[in-house]
């Protein structure tokens, strides 16, 4: 499964998600799907789907929704190639600049997933960075100084967006559920999109100014 608000849509015009299944899997195996694979075989999943979630509960993209989605696949090889030439770009910057404490980001030589990320994707290394400041105000401050970059929790957007993870999507965990996961109160998560490379850094050197 995955979120084809993403890179597919690339604008955020729609939400929408994607089911994948190769016909490769035995769902025999399944004890929900059994009864079912002996009828349709490695396509047991898709027809269920198709009866369930389709026919009686309506789960599908409206039309005007899938045209929206089709229209952003058209340039989604263009818009991830400026993403991640971005992203590489934004890591650098970043990684060079005195109020930033740490970057993480694969594209980075010296990020222990570099080596695995350049042997699975080559030399693009997505669009998203992590980054920590001195604190949690710091953090604050910086983003509430940001003009172009905007806060929402979307990612792979067009647009540049920014967040705050430790109390915006991870807020309801506890400490030590946060601790876990490596997510800090000192970190902000960077979706780096696709407008003027200038434009982005000036931005970030804006916020960073406060800090």
């Amino acid at each position: 499964m995955l979120s084809s608000t993403k890179y597919i849509s690339g604008g955020a015009t729609s939400l929408g998600g994607l089911i994948i299944d190769n016909g490769n899997f035995t769902w025999s195996k399944s004890p929900r799907l059994k009864e079912l694979a002996q009828k349709m075989g490695p396509m047991a999943l898709t027809a269920s789907l198709r009866r369930e979630v389709y026919r009686n509960i309506g789960s599908c993209l409206a039309p005007h929704h899938a045209y929206l989605h089709s229209l952003g696949l058209e340039t989604m090889s263009l818009r991830i190639e400026k993403s991640c030439a971005n992203g590489l770009a934004v890591a650098h910057f970043l990684e060079d600049h005195k109020k930033v404490v740490s970057v993480n980001y694969p594209g980075l030589k010296d990020s222990s997933h570099h080596n695995i990320a350049a042997k699975q994707f080559g030399s693009r290394f997505g669009g998203i960075v992590t980054f920590d400041l001195e604190s949690r105000d710091a953090c604050y401050s910086f983003i509430n100084s940001l003009k172009l970059i905007r806060r929402a929790s979307n990612v792979n957007d067009n647009k540049t967006l920014i967040l705050h993870p430790a109390t915006t999507i991870f807020c309801e965990y506890p400490d030590t559920k946060l601790t876990a996961m490596n997510i800090r109160q000192t970190m902000i998560r960077l979706s780096v999109g696709i407008e003027d490379l200038n434009d982005i850094t000036d931005d970030l050197e804006r916020g960073l100014a406060t800090v």
